[in-house]
């Protein structure tokens, strides 16, 4: 897992060769106008979701993970929080399903970090996290965010 400034994110393409294509579509895109779905950057081998939607307590949110994708979450606008667990502080809920990429844990242990617009998480496969939490002093607030998959 990492989390840094959006300012500092062309470093980390070292890590994936197909991340660099992910960073060109953040910087040539207006991000605040993309209306909400799915927009292909290379194929099925790295693509956006621009997703819109309403924080929730944690204790309402489900631990993800996935297998075949990274993770790249960049808030645009609002503010969430992001727990993150290790696999001895889960329990399974759903299976990993190959179709959508996800297996759901009930976290019974967990940290959170809080993710402002302008910043980003990156989650590699196998790493637990829990995205759209309310940070806990303003309560749920719309968010807007953009989540790059990046195949492995």
């Amino acid at each position: 897992m990492l989390f840094d400034s959006l300012k500092k994110i062309r470093p980390y393409g070292v890590l994936h060769e197909a991340l660099p294509a992910a960073f060109d579509f953040l910087e040539t895109s207006d991000l605040s106008s993309m209306k909400e779905g799915r927009y292909e950057i290379v194929g099925d081998r790295v693509f956006a979701l621009v997703q819109e939607y309403e924080t929730l307590s944690s204790d309402q949110k489900l631990m993800e993970s996935h297998r075949k994708y990274m993770d790249l979450q960049i808030l645009i606008t609002g503010s969430e929080e992001i727990g993150f667990a290790f696999e001895d502080q889960v329990r399974e809920i759903q299976v990993y399903d190959e179709t959508v990429d996800i297996a759901l844990f009930k976290p019974e242990i967990y940290q959170t970090f809080r993710v402002d617009a302008g910043s980003f998480a990156l989650f590699h496969p196998g790493e637990l996290h829990m995205p759209g939490c309310s940070v806990v002093s303003r309560g749920p607030e719309k968010v807007r965010k953009i989540v790059i998959k990046v195949k492995i």
